[in-house]
Order: structure tokens, then C-alpha cells, then sequence
């Protein structure tokens, strides 16, 4: 996982956290403060030569869909993982 993602999810846990802790959905007493506060940023390593992977086109994700059928678990997560890019 790349330092930006992880800095992503971080982000995006820490007003859950504060929000859960607020309102007292997390009762123990060793989460009296957000676990995801770490004061500072996490570390990030050099940029890989990689090629930066190509993002889908139209046609690669028609087939896939036609296969599977709306409300059905599969067809519910394949098109929630295009939506997210999961």
C-alpha cells in the first residue's frame, strides 16, 4: 500500500473515530482518545519506476456487467468496486 492511500484511510478514519467516541459507540476506556491521531504524517518512500496502471475503458467493464445481474451480492460489488475504483 502506498503512503498516499494509507494517508487517505487514516484521513478517513479519524472523524469516524471522533464521532464514535462522542457518542459513546466505543465505551472502552483505552479509546478515550482517537487511535488515528498519530500527530504526523506517514513516511513515504521513494517513487517506484512503475508504470502508473491504466484506468478501464467502457468496453472492458460492459462485459462484466451484462454478466451479472443487479441485486444480486455480485453484481452489488462489482459495481460498487467500479464506483470506488476498490
Amino acid at each position: 500500500m502506498s503512503a498516499r492511500t494509507a494517508d487517505k484511510y487514516i484521513t478517513m478514519l479519524r472523524p469516524l473515530w471522533d464521532w464514535a467516541i462522542f457518542e459513546r459507540r466505543v465505551t472502552a476506556a483505552s479509546y478515550k482518545a482517537n487511535p488515528w491521531d498519530f500527530g504526523r504524517s506517514v513516511p513515504r518512500g521513494k517513487k517506484s519506476d512503475k508504470p502508473e496502471r491504466e484506468a478501464f475503458k467502457a468496453d472492458d467493464c460492459r462485459q462484466p456487467l451484462k454478466a451479472t445481474q443487479r441485486g444480486t451480492r455480485g453484481g452489488d460489488a462489482f459495481r460498487l468496486s467500479l464506483a470506488t475504483g476498490v
